[in-house]
């Protein structure tokens, strides 16, 4: 009934993003897709081991499922970038609502598995809604095991009370992006965030290359400079929240961090009671913040202020081969 091709673009990108939003609290435009194409570079004519066997080179693959009358049902793709963990393959299949349970999903999911394995892959990573228990048991049953739990959270600036809260710490300054921007910053905020976000859970390893991090933190159609907030010890930038926004006025949280030698102090609580108070200002009905099961202490601020927990997704790892 279904058949699965390589995807075509442009031709694709209208039904693609109609895909993607299914089930999304903001949808995704064919802007955004085109957006972020733009940004990554072509894969090279071959995939590349390191001395170990493991795969290291980038790859990109994308899959479209159509139906008897070739219109696309489906999205699946198998990707990694240069910095993503050795061995690592990042997959996803997603398929409209009005033909799950149908078997295009796992003709996508044989087809990003059959290419992780001629890459050479370790393993595969990929993520699930955590509403959805037959998606869960379909991949279970493939050989996949969640390794941990992501989810976002809400807040309504308006309803928020920052009288329980302190927005200063000893001896650290805030501003902004607008207050100080220029390269200077932009090079301190991405070592702050390569320090900061090593002991993360679920980190990716070693963040990409300021080139490739610019091209995503900061040149975005989303950025506004008001919405990064810093936090310094004089000139060492020790602390950041910033945020993007998104389709129907609100405010994404990209990143939080603290540099490791200035945590325990209040800064990250702080910068994100700030952040509330700019997100007040720029009229945004709400914020979304991203959360990992196992980042407890960010977990701990977040409800806190009062974030409120949505649907989120698992996790879930397959081994291919012993590395």
């Amino acid at each position: 009934m279904y058949q699965v091709r390589p995807l075509s673009l442009p031709d694709d990108y209208h039904r693609l993003a109609e895909i993607l939003s299914c089930g999304r609290p903001e949808p995704i435009t064919v802007a955004d897709l085109q957006e972020d194409d733009s940004k990554i570079p072509p894969p090279p004519a071959t995939v590349r081991c390191d001395d170990q066997g493991r795969l290291v080179s980038h790859c990109r693959d994308r899959f479209a499922a159509i139906d008897e009358t070739g219109r696309m049902v489906g999205y699946a793709d198998a990707w990694r970038a240069p910095w993503t963990t050795p061995g690592e393959m990042i997959c996803s299949a997603v398929v409209d609502p009005a033909h799950r349970g149908r078997g295009a999903g796992r003709m996508l999911l044989d087809r990003v598995e059959s290419t992780a394995r001629e890459k050479g892959a370790a393993y595969i990573k990929a993520a699930l809604k955590d509403s959805d228990p037959a998606a869960l048991a379909c991949v279970t049953g493939r050989g996949y095991t969640i390794d941990r739990h992501l989810f976002q959270s809400t807040l309504d600036p308006d309803a928020f009370d920052p009288a329980p809260f302190t927005t200063e710490a000893a001896g650290i300054r805030f501003f902004t992006l607008a207050d100080e921007p220029g390269e200077a910053t932009e090079h301190k905020l991405y070592e702050l965030e390569r320090v900061s976000q090593r002991d993360n859970p679920g980190s990716p390893g070693e963040l990409m290359p300021y080139d490739q991090w610019r091209l995503w933190v900061l040149e975005s159609a989303r950025v506004l400079p008001e919405l990064f907030l810093f936090a310094a010890d004089g000139d060492r930038l020790v602390g950041t929240t910033y945020m993007h926004t998104v389709e129907g006025g609100g405010l994404h949280t990209i990143y939080t961090g603290v540099d490791p030698a200035y945590r325990g102090r209040g800064i990250a609580l702080a910068l994100k009671v700030r952040a509330v108070a700019a997100a007040r200002r720029h009229g945004a009905p709400y914020m979304r913040t991203d959360n990992d099961s196992q980042n407890g202490p960010m977990l701990a601020v977040n409800r806190k202020m009062g974030y409120r927990p949505l649907p989120g997704d698992y996790i879930v790892i397959k081994r291919l081969k012993q590395q």
